[in-house]
Formats: structure tokens, C-alpha cells, sequence
């Protein structure tokens, strides 16, 4: 019968330490985590979410959250290994604390909830998805900054959301979220979001969205320098929309602020070659050549512009049954042709291993039966395959 009762009492014991066991490592964990010891605390609060008393608690998720975001901030290179992904482990644990308990908080804990520390990961969410998108992650930096957003949502996090979807061709995310900036009337970033904003409805082909977007945002910076640096933009949507006196107005408006600014004669004049409007995007270029015309943007552009323009007449040449009319239309288009050759060449010479600039002479040199030339690019395009 005592052995029974010992027994009984063994089993009792090893159940009693087993149910406990648990607890006991959820405070080791904050021992260690007091301590600074993040790898220990890190060991038991895993252990711990393996019982079944502390893997449903709250706040069993509250210390992982707030080791994780310590190992993220720490420099130590050990932790780190330990747990790669911190600060995403860290935003994981206090969602889930705060599914389980809303309300949960350690008052001698810092962070006290997870709501403080959603705030402080929220920041290093928010510099991980930049640095994803610098190293052309741009899905993993799209999900990393709807952590950042949901995590602490202010117009920061809402700006990197909407700016890493841009970049990730997620347009529905860059028009949702750039449109609460707007509604907001933010001015952080300056006209980058509501560039990036028309950008996404005039991608959808959407006008009354574009026109919305570009009419709201001159008024918003109306008085304001950064008016003019959106007047480019405005201009272009103008001009897209078919509104072309509206178009010119603005740009000439800019222009008059800033005679020089060569970026946006460029960015025009650019935009005009793509809607084939070449006679304007020829005026354009050609201001831009008077203030600059050892720069590769503005020779480039304007060797496309001839070039682009001879291609375009070239394929109407199918439609022309008149013969006469027919020999007329070809010899103009090799004349605009031979035009985009000397700014094409210069392009090429300021830099030399540009795609399209090759491409371009190549087929220049092929019409003019300049075949010396047209070895040597051929060569440089062949190199720059094979170097891809």
C-alpha cells in the first residue's frame, strides 16, 4: 500500500512539474530578457510556446515580440543568426497577442504591450522594405511595407506601401493608399506620390481618375515651389488627355519660373515623342539643346524624336497607293532620318554603351550605307549582349 501511495505520489509530482513547466520557462524568459541575455530568453519563451498552459497566452506572445525586436535592434551578430528576420518575427508575435488579448500589457516590461511595440517595429519594417526595394526585392519590400502600415499606420508607412507597390506594378495598392495621402493633403514627399498616383490611373487609361488626381494636386501646392516641379507632370497628363492648350499654358508657366531647368524640357519633350506629337517635342528638345547641349538626355531624346518620327512615316508607307505621293513620303522620312543622326552619334560618344543608341544608329547607318560604322556598332551590340 506505501508503494502505491509513492507511486501515485511520483505520478502526481511529474504532472504537477510537467503542467508547470510552461510558466517556469516563461519566466526564465523574462529574466533573461531582463537581463540582456536575449539568447537564453529567446531559447525558453520558444520552449515555452510548446506547453499547452503558455502557448495560448498573450502574453507569452508579448515577451517573443519583445525579444525579437531586441535581437532586431541588437548588433549582435549571434542573435541575429538566431533568429533571422527579427523584426517580421516580432510583428508576427504582437499580432498574434494582441488576437488573443487585446488589452494584454507587462507593466515592468518595455515595451509594456504590443501596441508599443508594433510603433517601434513599425520603423524597422518600414527601413527593410526600402532596403528591399533598393536591392529590386520588389513583392518581398510590397509585403514588408503592409506590415510597416499595419503595424503603426500614420502617412509615412502609408507612402512606403503605396511607393514599394508602384515599383512592384501593383497599381490598385499605389492608387488606395496614395489616395488617402491626397485626401490628407500630405506634403512629406513632396509631388512624388501624386506623379506616381496620376502615373497609375493614366496606366489604367482612366482620364476623369488622372485629370482628378493632377487638378487637386496643383491646388494643393499652389503658392508653393513644388507648383512648378509638378508642372511637367500636369502638362504631360494635359497633353495625354488631349487638352493641349491647358498643356502648353502650364509648361510655359514653369518655364517662366525656371527658364533652365532642363529636367523638365527633357521630361516633356520626351512624353511628346511618345504620344508622336513630334513638332512639339522638337521645340521642347531644341530649348533644352540651347541650355545643354553636351548633356546625353537632351541628344538622346532628340536623335529619338527624328528617329521615332521617321519610323512612324515609314510604316505609312504601306497605305499609299499613289506613286507619286508614295516617293514623296519616303524621301522625307530619310531626310528626318538622316536629322536624328548627329545627336544620336553625340549621345553615343557621352555613352557609349546604351542600348537603344546603338540600336538606333544601327539602323541609321543600314539606310545610309555607311557600313564601316555599321561593323563597329554591330561589335558593341554583340558585347554587350554577350556581357549581360
Amino acid at each position: 500500500m506505501k508503494k502505491l501511495v509513492l507511486m501515485l505520489s511520483l505520478i502526481g509530482a511529474i504532472s504537477w512539474a510537467t503542467a508547470q513547466s510552461g510558466e517556469k520557462e516563461l519566466r526564465n524568459a523574462y529574466s533573461h530578457y531582463g537581463n540582456g541575455y536575449y539568447d537564453k530568453a529567446l531559447r525558453s519563451i520558444k520552449n515555452a510556446l510548446e506547453y499547452e498552459d503558455t502557448k495560448n497566452e498573450a502574453k507569452t506572445w508579448l515577451y517573443y515580440g519583445n525579444i525579437a525586436l531586441q535581437i532586431s535592434n541588437s548588433n549582435n551578430e549571434y542573435y541575429k543568426k538566431m533568429l533571422p528576420n527579427a523584426e517580421i518575427e516580432a510583428y508576427n508575435a504582437y499580432m498574434q497577442a494582441l488576437t488573443l488579448d487585446p488589452n494584454v500589457a507587462v507593466p515592468n516590461m518595455k515595451p509594456q504591450s504590443p501596441k508599443q511595440g508594433l510603433i517601434f517595429v513599425s520603423n524597422m519594417l518600414y527601413q527593410k522594405a526600402y532596403t528591399l526595394l533598393q536591392n529590386q526585392a520588389m513583392d518581398s519590400a510590397v509585403l514588408v511595407a503592409e506590415m510597416a502600415r499595419k503595424a503603426n499606420a500614420n502617412v509615412n508607412t502609408v507612402f512606403m506601401y503605396g511607393f514599394t507597390a508602384f515599383h512592384a506594378k501593383q497599381y490598385d495598392i499605389t492608387k488606395k493608399e496614395f489616395a488617402v495621402l491626397l485626401k490628407n493633403k500630405y506634403k512629406g514627399q513632396g509631388v512624388l506620390p501624386y506623379r506616381l498616383l496620376a502615373t497609375a490611373y493614366q496606366l489604367a487609361e482612366d482620364t476623369v481618375k488622372t485629370l482628378q488626381v493632377v487638378d487637386e494636386t496643383l491646388k494643393m501646392f499652389e503658392g508653393d515651389s513644388n507648383y512648378y516641379a509638378f508642372a511637367s507632370t500636369a502638362a504631360i497628363v494635359y497633353s495625354w488627355a488631349g487638352m493641349e492648350d491647358k498643356s502648353t499654358a502650364i509648361m510655359e508657366e514653369a518655364l517662366s519660373k525656371n527658364p533652365n531647368d532642363i529636367t523638365m524640357l527633357v521630361n516633356y519633350g520626351s512624353s511628346l515623342i511618345g504620344q508622336h506629337k513630334y513638332n512639339d517635342a522638337e521645340k521642347y528638345l531644341q530649348r533644352a539643346l540651347e541650355i545643354a547641349p553636351e548633356s546625353y538626355e537632351v541628344n538622346y531624346n532628340m536623335g529619338s524624336c527624328y528617329f521615332n518620327q521617321y519610323a512612324d512615316m515609314s510604316k505609312g508607307l504601306g497605305d499609299i497607293d499613289d506613286d507619286e505621293e508614295y516617293d514623296r513620303v519616303k524621301a522625307a522620312s530619310e531626310e528626318i532620318l538622316k536629322k536624328s543622326q548627329p545627336f544620336l552619334e553625340k549621345a553615343q560618344a557621352i555613352q557609349g554603351n546604351d542600348y537603344n543608341t546603338l540600336y538606333m544608329l544601327r539602323q541609321v547607318y543600314t539606310r545610309t550605307n555607311e557600313y564601316d560604322k555599321l561593323k563597329d556598332i554591330n561589335e558593341k551590340m554583340k558585347a554587350l549582349q554577350e556581357n549581360k
